[in-house]
């Protein structure tokens, strides 16, 4: 088929042509693949059902994860440890201010002041220590959440579920496919042109798109091959179709006119 279309064009200039061959296809086709292993919780869409963009599509059993992450919670959020570290820090620069009010008035002994100066570094060190803790359970936390959220499962982009894998239930791999989405608000046709064609289509251009029993639609240049297929002298463009009223159907065979 792209053969004849071929030998049709060498006869004359691109503009001039009346039919050139392509073939619909989908903006977007897309594999939904789990990030991680697990079984499936629930399946919130089927096949046929249309998505947006970061809609849940299905979730992974997640107690074990859920678990972690309440605990990272109660750990960053729990002050206890650095409030008793504070006070004992308080309690040991009082003790210090006190020697050395005394040692000035010579009634504390250097050996004192060096007991009580050695507490209270000790003192500041725990505080630091606490407060490095909570720091560690806050990051513990943000780990946690990321890891629950592996576990749910949101479409990339807007689109139409075109086959559903696996059930509620079911172990879902993380190198197999649990969903396919496709796109067809816009449709993309795959044209092959003629060598002798080649700087006479601009990106940008507009032309006709006609499918088997569907409206005329305007399609618009948005790729060309760089170079020429040596083989076959010829190489490819492609055009963008907007089909946010379903007229064309990807798939299907189509013809161009520029």
């Amino acid at each position: 088929m792209i053969r004849a279309a071929v030998l049709i064009l060498v006869a004359g200039p691109a503009a001039a042509q009346d039919a050139i061959s392509c073939i619909l296809r989908p903006v977007h086709e897309i594999s939904v693949v789990p990030p991680v292993a697990g079984i499936l919780e629930s399946v919130a869409v089927d096949r046929g059902d249309r998505v947006e963009q970061g809609q849940v599509l299905a979730r992974l059993v997640s107690r074990v994860e859920e678990a972690q992450l309440a605990a990272a919670r109660s750990r960053a959020q729990s002050r206890a440890t650095v409030q008793a570290r504070e006070a004992q820090l308080a309690d040991a620069e009082r003790r210090l201010a006190q020697v050395r009010a005394l040692a000035k008035r010579g009634t504390a002994a250097q050996n004192q002041l060096d007991e009580v100066t050695m507490e209270a570094e000790v003192a500041r060190s725990l505080v630091t220590e606490a407060a490095d803790l909570r720091l560690a359970a806050e990051m513990e936390v943000a780990a946690a959440a990321a890891a629950v959220d592996l576990r749910t499962i949101r479409a990339p982009v807007a689109g139409i579920v075109l086959t559903r894998a696996a059930d509620p239930g079911e172990y879902a791999a993380a190198d197999r496919p649990l969903l396919d989405l496709v796109t067809v608000d816009v449709l993309l046709a795959e044209v092959l042109m003629p060598a002798s064609a080649y700087g006479q289509i601009t990106l940008g251009q507009n032309a006709a798109v006609q499918s088997e029993g569907a409206p005329a639609a305007t399609g618009v240049v948005d790729a060309i091959d760089p170079v020429i297929n040596a083989a076959s002298r010829s190489f490819g463009l492609r055009l963008r179709i907007d089909n946010a009223d379903g007229g064309l159907t990807s798939g299907t065979r189509c013809t161009v006119r520029f």
